[in-house]
Parts: structure tokens; C-alpha cells; sequence
């Protein structure tokens, strides 16, 4: 929300029943933006168009019962070129409500070379909307597969001002979108204030890279006699499940032209062959063996194909931090996004980890992009946190114990002051980030001040309501 305008990122699912669990309505939409057409990000465009036309009907059938002059509600499309050509159909439709559609292109890449620019002329990747919305859009690379093409996928930056006639943004926010990591990319986003990084998942191999060959047949030797023991069942039949589902998910071997300089390395099939020979023969030795050999070279970091995965995550992260140096009283906000759900109550362990790694940095706060995470955009006019705080500060995140009935939503006004006070917001360096493991992995965010004293506190004496999304206090 920003200048009074809703703009939707990447509806996909069970977008709308989480939009309006979090108190928001159809009415509130002004815009949808979808960076590449994989279902968990456009999954409910169709939904939002529809309801956009219900919307109006209703409208029109109370303008003709009380004489209301509401105008119908007309929203606008920011597309990549692979959704504005799979949706093409849907969006000249008579009673499809578009004021506009925006094509949102950044230059093409040849993912091979790395060039950005082979294949085509670069196209302005800035959009300007400065009357439109008070802001600007910059388009940025994604190296992301889409069914439809390879190349349209596109991360953001925008740039939000407060007047049109303003020339320095009050805020930047930088989204990667779904990318995979590269060389490029840390300096894309270094500058932006609110950065969100979209993991992907996490890789074992992502993690044995940096071990060295030793430690990681151990590390895989453990990793597999932990996963296999089950008492009662057939420990021949899990091993070779463990490794098909290697070979399945892409978890094996390097690609030998992504190791220049290394030699009669053996290509990928043939390392596939390998390591289904040794499954064969169940030669669980031969198997970490050949695993380590191939898959986590000496001296080669392994990045996860189509997503950032964890080490693109943290050498984004660590450049992020690195351009705090050069304005060191700004704040900065990292976001980490597009988490598997296999992870569950854990997702917040990697924004902790990044946490601890910037422990001596109080300036940035690295948090999970979870449902019920809502930030505080600097804005004149608002003030966040407690009114007896000397300083203002630039971002703020909602505590859902602060305003867990929704008191606070439209601020408080002193007399005599045209500030607008929102308590219920807090400076980034007074939130905890508490997963709730009993309440449907949810996690919380609750202000060290009044309500966050630790993980024990917040397992025992809160819980959460699902359907209002609200944290409530517990007095059992």
C-alpha cells in the first residue's frame, strides 16, 4: 500500500482467502503485478479479475437502490511478457475491468554466457508512474524458467516518492522474484532499503560445499544413517529410496561446463551411471564416495539451478550488508522469502542464522516473509512507535500483540498535532520474530518492550487464531 494504492505482487495460492483474512477486501486492490507465470505466483489473477467484476456488479445494483454515484472499480496489469501472453485472452474481455496493462521486460539474457543483453535490443527498464502511483518501477534480470519461455521472468525495484514533482524516493524496495544466483545480481539490489530475497530451497549439496571431501563423507554418512533409522523396516530399501530421490531432484553431479579448467571430469550422465551402479550394488561406501567426489568439487560453491537457494541467498546477503558502510545511519530491512514448506516451524532458522551473522551490524534485520508480516513505510505525517521515542525511525514492523483487535489500524491524533501515531509499530531492533510450533507453524512478530521476552514465553501464553490472524493472550 502506498500512496493510498493497493498493488498486489504475485497472486498465487490461496491468495485471496489470506488477503482478506488479513482484513483487506477486493476494494482495496488498484493494481497486480506478476513477475513470471509459475503457478504459485498467478495462481489467483483469474480469482481477482473475477471478483473485480462481482464487485462492480454489486455496486451498480446498490447505486441503483440508494443513488450512491461510486464509480466502478477499474484496476491496472503489470505483466511480464510470459503472463501477458498466457493470460492474452483474459484480458481483452468485455467485462474484464483494466484501466491499463503495463509489460514489464527487462533485456533479455542468454543464460549460458551470462550476456544480459544477447538476443536483443535492452528495453528502458524504468517505469515511471509517478502520477499514477507515486513511484517508479525498475525491471531487473531474473534467470528463472517459465513453461512459456527462459528469459521473461523479472525481479523489481521500486522507487516510492511522495510528490510527484519529488526526485530523491523516500524508500527503495528491491524484490528478486524467483531467480537463480547471478554474478550480477548483489549489485542490482545493494542499494535498495527493504530488500526481498526469494530462497527457493535449500539444497544438501549447498551445504556439503562447504565441507571439505572428508568432513562431507561424514557429514552424508551421518545425514543418511539418521534419515534411514527406522526400526521395523527394510534399511536396503530406504538407502536406495534416499538416493533415487538424489538422482530425481537433480542433487548429483556438476555440470562439466560449469567447471572450467578442470579436466577428463566425467560428464553427467556418466555420473548419474555412476552413482545408480553403485545404488545397485548397494555399496553404501562407493556411493559417499563418488557423491562427494563429483558433487562438491574442491573449491567450487554450488548454486541451486532456477533459485537462489542458500548460498545465493547469502552472497546477496552479505553485499546487501556491505553497502551499509557507505551510508551507515541509514536502516535496512532483508526479507527472506519463498520458503519451502517442508520447513515448517524452522523457517525462521535461516533469518536468525543471518541474524547472528550481523550481530555486531544493529542497522540491518534480516526477517521471515511469512503471512502477517506488515511493515511501516517512512511517510511524513506518521509517526511509529511509542510517542515518548525521541527518534523516528525509518522502518517499523507491526507487533500483532500491539493490536491484536485492530484498535490501532487508523492511528491516533494528539491535540493540536496533525501527526498520525501508530504504537502498535516498532523500530526494526524492538521486534522478535517467534515461530508459534503448535499453532500450524505460524510465526509471530511481538515487540521486546511489551510482549516478546523469548521463544519459551511466547510458546506457553500465546496462541494463535487462524482465522483472524490475530496473536491473543492465554491466561491457562
Amino acid at each position: 500500500m502506498w500512496n493510498k494504492k493497493g498493488i498486489v505482487i504475485d497472486p498465487g495460492y490461496d491468495f485471496v482467502q489470506n488477503f482478506y483474512e488479513e482484513g483487506y477486501s477486493i476494494g482495496d486492490i488498484n493494481a497486480v503485478i506478476v513477475t513470471h507465470t509459475h503457478p504459485d505466483h498467478d495462481d489467483e489473477l483469474n480469482t481477482i479479475l473475477t471478483l473485480v467484476e462481482e464487485w462492480n456488479q454489486a455496486r451498480q445494483a446498490q447505486r441503483a437502490t440508494s443513488g450512491n454515484e461510486d464509480k466502478s472499480l477499474y484496476i491496472d496489469l503489470f505483466l511480464n511478457e510470459g503472463a501477458y501472453r498466457k493470460y492474452n485472452n483474459w484480458l481483452y474481455a468485455n467485462k474484464i475491468k483494466i484501466t491499463k496493462i503495463f509489460l514489464l521486460q527487462s533485456s533479455r539474457w542468454d543464460k549460458k554466457s551470462g550476456d544480459s543483453s544477447k538476443g536483443a535490443e535492452d528495453p528502458d527498464p524504468v517505469l515511471s508512474l509517478k502520477h499514477r502511483y507515486n513511484l517508479e518501477i525498475e525491471t531487473i534480470p531474473a534467470w528463472h524458467d517459465e513453461l512459456i519461455d527462459t528469459h521473461s521472468s523479472v525481479g523489481l525495484i521500486f522507487k516510492l516518492y511522495e510528490g510527484v514533482i519529488d526526485t530523491d524516493p523516500k524508500c527503495r524496495i528491491g524484490i528478486t522474484g524467483d531467480t537463480e544466483y547471478y554474478d550480477k545480481i548483489q549489485n542490482k539490489y545493494k542499494d535498495v532499503d527493504i530488500l526481498v530475497a526469494h530462497l527457493g530451497d535449500i539444497k544438501f549439496r549447498e551445504i556439503l560445499s562447504y565441507a571439505k571431501a572428508a568432513r562431507g563423507r561424514v557429514m552424508l554418512d551421518d545425514f543418511v544413517s539418521s534419515w534411514c533409522d527406522f526400526k521395523g523396516l527394510d534399511k536396503k530399501y530406504l538407502y536406495e529410496s534416499f538416493w533415487h530421490y538424489i538422482i530425481k531432484q537433480d542433487l548429483y553431479g556438476i555440470d562439466p561446463e560449469k567447471l572450467p579448467g578442470i579436466e577428463e571430469h566425467p560428464s553427467k550422465s556418466a555420473q548419474i551411471e555412476q552413482l545408480a551402479k553403485d545404488i545397485k550394488q548397494n555399496d553404501k561406501d562407493a556411493i559417499i564416495r563418488d557423491f562427494t567426489k563429483y558433487s562438491v568439487p574442491a573449491g567450487f560453491q554450488y548454486f541451486y539451478k532456477n533459485h537462489l537457494g542458500l548460498n545465493g541467498l547469502f552472497n546477496l546477503y552479505t553485499t546487501f550488508l556491505k553497502s551499509l558502510n557507505r551510508a551507515p545511519n541509514k536502516e535496512k530491512l532483508f526479507i527472506i522469502g519463498e520458503l519451502p514448506e517442508e520447513l515448517q516451524s524452522y523457517r525462521h532458522v535461516l533469518a536468525c542464522l543471518l541474524d547472528e551473522y550481523n550481530i555486531k551490524q544493529m542497522k540491518c534485520k534480516c526477517l521471515t516473509g511469512d503471512i502477517g508480516l506488515t511493515i511501516g513505510l517512512p511517510t511524513t505525517g506518521i509517526f511509529y512507535g511509542d510517542i515518548k521515542d525521541r527518534k523516528h525511525p525509518e522502518f517499523a514492523v507491526r507487533c500483532m500483540k500491539c493490536n491484536q483487535n485492530n484498535e490501532y489500524v487508523s492511528g491516533e491524533k494528539k491535540d493540536g498535532d496533525n501527526m498520525v501515531y501508530l504504537p502498535h509499530y516498532h523500530s526494526i531492533n524492538k521486534i522478535d520474530e517467534i515461530p508459534l510450533k503448535a499453532c500450524q507453524n505460524r510465526i509471530a512478530w511481538l515487540c521486546t518492550k511489551h510482549h516478546a521476552s523469548g521463544p519459551p514465553f511466547a510458546k506457553f501464553q500465546y496462541f494463535l487464531k487462524p482465522d483472524l490472524r490475530s496473536v491473543c493472550w492465554d491466561d491457562f
